[in-house]
C-alpha cells in the first residue's frame, strides 16, 4: 500500500508557538512570535529576505534552537534548547519523536549524491520507521509516481534537472509520513522553466491531502491559489495574518502594501 500521508481534518492546532524569540548575538531574528496553525491548514509565509520566515521553519523542524517561548508540535512540547545537541538519551528520544511529525524541503535539494533516487527515498523509512526494504521501495515508487518521476527510480541526482531533484526531495520528505510539511523557497534555485513542475506538485499536495503545509514563497499568485492563510513577516514580527484575499489584495498594513508592490515591480 502507498504511504498514508493524509490525516483527519481538525480545528485544533497541530502547531502552536507562543512568544518565541530567537537571536544570533545582537541580531534579533524572531521577536516574540505567537502563532496557532490548525491541522490541515495551508499557510503561505511571505516577506522580505531576513524577516525571519526561514528561521521559523528551521526552529519548527528542530534544526535550530530558540531562546525563549513555547512551541508545541502535535501535542509534543519543544524546549528552547532543542536543536542544541541534547545531552541525554531521553532528550534525544524526545527530539526524534518531534522530528518524526515534521518534514522539510529546502532550497538546495540535499539529496545524497552517491545514492539512486529510489535509495534516497527508502533510506529514512528503513532506518527511521523500521520498514523492511520491500515495503519501503513499494511506497517510494508510489510517491515517485505522485511526483511524476517513477521512471527515474534508478537515476542518480547528477542525472536530474533541478526541478526533478526538488520533486525527489519532496517525495523523500513524504516517505516519512509527516503530519506537517515545511517548504523553504524551494523554487528559488531553479531555472524559470522548472518552477512550474515543482509548484504543480505542491499544488497537488495542497488540494488533495490533509497534510498541514507551511510554505515560504515569493510566488504570490501561487500563495493565493494554494493557501488558506497568508502571513507577512517583517523584521522578525508577524505584521499581517489573514486570508489570501485580504493580505494579497487589500492588505491593512502599509508595509505589506509596499512589499507587494515591490514584488509586482520586479515581475
Amino acid at each position: 500500500m502507498p504511504p498514508s500521508i493524509e490525516s483527519s481534518p481538525s480545528a485544533s492546532p497541530i502547531l502552536r508557538l507562543k512568544e518565541v524569540h530567537k537571536s544570533y548575538g545582537a541580531l534579533n531574528v524572531l521577536n516574540g512570535i505567537t502563532l496557532d496553525v490548525p491541522t490541515s491548514q495551508k499557510v503561505a509565509l511571505i516577506g522580505p529576505s531576513g524577516s525571519g520566515k526561514s528561521t521559523l521553519l528551521r526552529i519548527v523542524m528542530t534544526l535550530e534552537g530558540f531562546d525563549s517561548g513555547k512551541i508545541e508540535i502535535d501535542g509534543e512540547t519543544v524546549e528552547p534548547a532543542t536543536g542544541k545537541n541534547p545531552q541525554n538519551r531521553a532528550a534525544q528520544r524526545h527530539l526524534k519523536q518531534v522530528r518524526s511529525k515534521v518534514g522539510m524541503v529546502f532550497q538546495s535539494f540535499n539529496l545524497f549524491p552517491h545514492m539512486s533516487v529510489l535509495h534516497n527515498i527508502t533510506e529514512a523509512p528503513i532506518h527511521v520507521l523500521g520498514h523492511n526494504r520491500d515495503r519501503a521501495e513499494a511506497e517510494a515508487l508510489e510517491l515517485l509516481d505522485r511526483v511524476g518521476l517513477k521512471e527515474k527510480r534508478d537515476s542518480f541526482p547528477f542525472h536530474l534537472s533541478g526541478g526533478q531533484k526538488q520533486r525527489v526531495a519532496i517525495a523523500r520528505a513524504l516517505a516519512l509520513q509527516p503530519r506537517i510539511m515545511l517548504f523553504d523557497e524551494i523554487t528559488s534555485a531553479l531555472d524559470p522553466e522548472r518552477v512550474g513542475e515543482v509548484l504543480n506538485v505542491l499544488r497537488q499536495l495542497a488540494l488533495e491531502t490533509d497534510i498541514t503545509l507551511l510554505v515560504v514563497t515569493h510566488q504570490m499568485h501561487f500563495a493565493r491559489e494554494i493557501s488558506d492563510r497568508v502571513i507577512f513577516f517583517e523584521g522578525g514580527n508577524i505584521v499581517e495574518d489573514d486570508t489570501p484575499e485580504v493580505v494579497l489584495e487589500r492588505p491593512h498594513h502599509p508595509r505589506t502594501r509596499e512589499f507587494l508592490q515591490s514584488i509586482l515591480d520586479t515581475m
